[in-house]
């Protein structure tokens, strides 16, 4: 992630219901972030969405 500590701006919490079935999750976003890469590719190049979507999800281990 590359950003601009000056021009950062991370507004305030919202839920959105776009997971499976319309079930809930929390979404922070934030302004003033210019580029993001994940696994080498870039998924946010000046500002802008690539539509790469490289990586998975983590997801925590179910206890026994």
């Amino acid at each position: 992630m590359v950003f601009d500590l000056a021009r950062i701006n991370v507004k305030e919490d919202e839920i959105t219901r776009d997971g499976p079935d319309g079930s809930p999750r929390r979404v922070q976003r934030a302004e003033g972030v210019a580029h993001v890469i994940v696994g080498g590719g870039p998924v946010l190049d000046h500002g802008q969405p690539t539509g790469s979507l490289p990586g998975q999800v983590l997801r925590a281990s179910r206890r026994s």
